[in-house]
């Protein structure tokens, strides 16, 4: 059965209605089971800074302690009933976390991630727990609050974590989830990929390119997710996320209050934002009805493809260097080597930008070495565009004469009219994150970190860099 968002914001509504007529056993560990998994509305994880003192520190991992052990042992026990029943209750549990560790994980910026580790050492033979089988597990605490639909995007998670593209889900709390940690072994690691990675290694990226025409290709978008995003009083397609997106953000980005009377300068002077936000629409409406092919095939896409976003499994080998034993890293590339992460932005979209995105993202810029500076000279050329169109378009192809009912648009496509869409949406998405850099400069501010005003300067600055050379 597919995921069913209306069902978050019936839990919420349901704990607020009984709370506001005096129902005393409201509380944080009211939970609901959707899909499945568990739903915990009222439990929370303070968002913490970065700079946090030593009591903040250890009251906020302890919150995290207490999600994952309500979520993991409801998980467990919900995997005994039928998928698809709607059950409620309270949670409580005698498992012993004080053993439990609490590390952040860098590199996500719109996002504050956790893993906490020691899990199954605590199992205290619980037999009706899932816990035997987990020991760390990644808390995903929610950002960027206002610009994603958490309900949609859990769904949607739910929905790629069971039919094999995402990580494991293990359920949600009231700003955050709790998903699968992948974890290394005498005889591999995972880490995550780089800008080098992507540029230097051609086995990397050709294997990208299939990975991501697979996911383009197999996987089948819930009901739900077509049904919520089709135009309204329309039996058409769904609409793109690109569009969706850009114009609401756009709105939010107009009327957006910075922290700072500097940021307020950067952002709403014409000599830094080229083009400015007042100007925007038009560019926006420009590429809509005169760049970009309204027939080019849609489906799911993941959004946000960059190289932090790919982990990668690589073989570690023992060798004898003077007597001593080290140990080094082979990148033996296979698919079962590479895993896709963070689907937050996924949806349903245009492949062409999905790809579009990827290739911009090989210039980096939201890396703390990057100072916020994108570098276009890392983005892949002719050549290696080609590689990849080549790896994905064969790939795409052969999963589509299967008819498999999965994607939307059902249709075999060539490198060269891939490679003719891809060139329009390239400067779509240089508007896209950029507006994100605004949002965010305007909710996270510019001091702590990246500066993702300076971002989106670049990002436009780029965007008109590449319009002066389309064709």
């Amino acid at each position: 059965m597919p995921p069913r968002p209306n069902q978050y914001l019936e839990a919420r509504n349901t704990a607020s209605t009984r709370k506001e007529k005096g129902d005393n056993s409201i509380d944080e560990l009211i939970w609901v089971i959707v899909n499945g998994l568990p739903y915990f509305p009222n439990l929370t994880v303070p968002i913490c800074s970065k700079d946090l003192n030593n009591n903040e520190a250890e009251t906020r991992n302890e919150s995290i302690k207490k999600v994952v052990e309500h979520i993991i042992v409801l998980q467990g026990q919900e995997q005994q009933r039928e998928r698809d029943t709607n059950t409620s209750g309270s949670s409580s549990s005698s498992l012993s976390t004080s053993s439990w560790t609490v590390t952040p994980v860098t590199g996500g910026n719109t996002n504050q991630l956790f893993c906490v580790s020691g899990i199954n050492s605590t199992n205290n033979n619980d037999s009706n727990s899932s816990v035997n089988n987990v020991d760390s597990v990644l808390v995903r605490l929610f950002g960027a609050d206002g610009m994603i639909d958490r309900d949609e995007e859990t769904s949607t998670f739910a929905s790629l974590a069971e039919q094999g593209f995402a990580l494991r889900y293990y359920g949600r709390f009231g700003n955050g989830r709790v998903e699968e940690m992948l974890l290394s072994c005498d005889k591999y690691e995972w880490t995550t990929l780089t800008e080098g990675d992507l540029v230097t290694q051609s086995s990397i990226s050709n294997e990208i390119a299939r990975q991501l025409a697979k996911l383009h290709s197999t996987y089948k978008v819930p009901d739900k997710e077509l049904k919520s995003c089709s135009r309204v009083g329309s039996d058409g397609p769904p609409q793109p996320t690109l569009w969706t997106q850009l114009y609401p953000w756009l709105e939010r980005a107009l009327e957006a209050e910075f922290q700072t009377d500097g940021d307020t300068k950067r952002a709403t002077q014409n000599y830094y934002l080229n083009p400015p936000l007042t100007l925007l629409k038009q560019e926006l409406d420009w590429l809509k009805l005169r760049v970009l092919n309204p027939k080019s095939a849609i489906g799911f896409c993941h959004n946000d493809l960059l190289a932090s976003n790919i982990m990668m499994k690589t073989s570690i080998a023992s060798i004898a260097i003077k007597g001593k034993e080290e140990k080094t890293n082979t990148k033996n590339i296979s698919s079962t080597n590479l895993q896709f992460i963070d689907f937050e932005y996924g949806g349903i979209n245009y492949y062409a930008y999905d790809i579009a995105n990827h290739f911009n993202e090989y210039a980096g810029g939201t890396a703390v070495e990057d100072n916020s500076t994108p570098n276009y000279d890392r983005c892949p050329d002719a050549d290696q565009k080609r590689a990849f169109f080549e790896a994905y378009v064969n790939e795409f192809n052969i999963n589509n004469s299967v008819n498999n009912g999965a994607n939307i648009t059902k249709t075999l496509i060539t490198v060269e009219k891939l490679s003719d869409q891809v060139d329009g949406f390239i400067l779509a998405n240089h508007l896209v994150w950029g507006l994100w850099g605004v949002l965010q400069a305007a909710s996270e501010g510019c001091n702590d970190g990246l500066d993702y005003l300076h971002y989106a300067k670049c990002r436009f600055d780029r965007y008109r860099h590449d319009k002066r050379n389309l064709s």
